[in-house]
């Protein structure tokens, strides 16, 4: 390959890296939900938020995600029914990795961090 071929593909890897994982042409986080838009939105806990602004989240590769309210483990998909939407400041999705780097093992399907208002 020429040098303006490597120049080219280097600059692409940059640019994708940078994006920080947003919705190209939205400025929205794919990964974040935050209070503006929980706020904008009509559900009423933290499981309807996300299957209104992020679905695609909640169907990630079959494993159900663990849910961490103020870094404290909830459970699964079921408790994000008992959190309000009224009392969340962000909900932000960690993929498997991440999750695993910050909470140990038991993460496959990577978790929900909920920051409440409160915190």
């Amino acid at each position: 390959m020429s040098k303006l071929c490597y120049t080219v593909l280097f600059a692409s890897l940059v640019w994708g890296c940078a994006s920080g994982g947003q919705n190209k042409g939205t400025g929205k986080a794919r990964n974040v939900i935050t209070a503006a838009e929980i706020a904008a939105s009509s559900g009423q806990n933290a499981y309807q938020v996300i299957q209104q602004l992020r679905p695609q989240l909640l169907t990630l590769r079959g494993i159900e995600p663990t849910v961490y309210v103020n870094n404290m483990k909830r459970g699964g998909l079921d408790s994000l029914y008992g959190v309000y939407a009224s009392d969340i400041q962000e909900i932000r999705y960690l993929s498997p990795d991440e999750a695993t780097l910050r909470f140990g093992t038991g993460n496959a399907g990577g978790a929900f961090l909920i920051t409440t208002k409160a915190n």
